[in-house]
């Protein structure tokens, strides 16, 4: 019997944000993380700076959820009480941390561990039952923003309020919340007409194949009046729902923006360049030495190995092999965007991926993909040099085996 769905909730505390003096963007931020990651947000919640209501709402969400990230309250003035909060709703007392002491110290300056005479000292107080997690530093996040951990009582995940401290936290403890990356797939269809003239369609196919769609009206588009989103469990189910959905639509209201749509007539204008021809040589060379089932492009979503995917992709058109299966690996590491993550999962779709996953660097990404897929023989990867793409240096490497 397979577990269920991991679930999140993400609980905004303070009362700056219901006054409407502070724009809340953590919880669009925490969502985007999520779904990143596989995992279904159900609930985003905001609330005043009311330790009775917090612990209240702490009870009904962590009841519900499997992770519980909460957003502000963390410092040291008489507002912030979100500890005090979690604490209670746990029914847990508040203990004092040394080693939270020692970073309050160090950060303030102050070298007085009596909270009376050091305020700031209240963040050292914490939930007994707690565990701290230290945050990988981001390139593009200031040194600051990673210096205190997150703590973490039970399910609930307390980060700061701040949105630099608050996305390089929640961004750099990904590896916190295990991926459930995979369960979802998911791709967007665009239409002509509004979206009143579908709505029997959509729930004709919701309740046939059980996926999940969003219709969005667009407004001063020229091509495209409603923007469709369907998601479903596996790929197969996916592929299902929107043969059924394009078949049900209205005559022609379908606009195609797939980029793989005209994929022949851009392999001919491709040709006729130097880069991409020789590209299609060596893609020629290789699948006459060896099998598809032996191949493995190399695919981070960066823009070089994605032209690589798209030039293979048209190859394999180009030789009546379109929609056939491609092997892709995949390595990230803790600094891969939520954004880049979307764009993968999309990648999946549109070129009919088989990913191989990582979470490592890519050397070891590398040694760990020869060791678990013995048969393969060939990784096509791209390196940059002066701006121009290449297939790898002189064409080919030794081979992985």
């Amino acid at each position: 019997m397979e577990s269920p769905a991991p679930t999140a909730a993400i609980l905004v505390i303070g009362d700056e944000i219901l006054k409407g003096h502070t724009r809340d963007t953590n919880s669009s931020f925490a969502a985007k993380i999520f779904y990143s990651l596989g995992i279904k947000v159900g609930r985003i919640i905001a609330i005043s700076d009311n330790k009775e209501e917090i612990a209240e709402e702490l009870r009904n969400l962590t009841s519900k959820n499997t992770f519980v990230v909460t957003s502000g309250g963390v410092g040291p003035t008489h507002d912030d009480i979100t500890y005090e909060a979690v604490a209670a709703a746990f029914d847990l007392p508040l203990v004092f941390n040394t080693e939270l002491a020692e970073i309050v110290e160090s950060f303030y300056g102050v070298n007085d561990k009596n909270i009376e005479k050091n305020p700031a000292m209240k963040m050292a107080h914490i939930p007994q039952e707690h565990e701290l997690f230290y945050s990988k530093k981001m390139k593009k996040s200031p040194e600051w923003a990673t210096i205190f951990p997150m703590v973490k009582v039970r399910n609930v995940y307390v980060l700061p309020g701040l949105p630099k401290c608050f996305e390089a936290c929640l961004h750099g403890l990904q590896h916190c919340f295990p991926s459930a990356i995979g369960s979802h797939f998911m791709d967007f269809l665009f239409l002509s007409v509004e979206e009143s003239l579908i709505a029997h369609t959509l729930e004709d196919t919701i309740q046939k194949f059980k996926v999940v769609i969003g219709c969005y009206p667009i407004l001063y588009n020229e091509r495209y009046q409603t923007k469709l989103t369907v998601e479903a469990g596996t790929l197969a189910n996916l592929r299902q729902a929107l043969e059924h959905l394009e078949a049900a639509l209205p005559a022609n209201s379908l606009v195609e923006l797939d980029p793989t749509s005209l994929a022949l007539q851009k392999l001919q204008y491709l040709n006729s360049h130097d880069g991409a021809k020789t590209a299609f040589d060596v893609f020629k060379t290789c699948h006459a030495k060896y099998p598809e089932a032996e191949i493995v492009v190399s695919f981070n979503g960066g823009k070089d190995c994605t032209l690589l995917l798209h030039l293979y992709h048209l190859y394999l058109k180009s030789v009546g092999k379109a929609g056939a299966k491609v092997k892709a690996l995949y390595i990230k590491n803790h600094e891969t965007f939520s954004e880049v993550e979307e764009f993968v999962a999309k990648a999946v779709v549109h070129y009919n991926l088989e990913l191989i996953e990582y979470h490592d660097h890519i050397k070891a990404g590398v040694e760990k993909l020869m060791s678990d897929h013995p048969n393969v023989s060939l990784l096509f990867s791209v390196e940059v040099s002066a701006a121009r793409f290449k297939a790898a240096a002189g064409h080919f490497h030794p081979n992985v085996k």
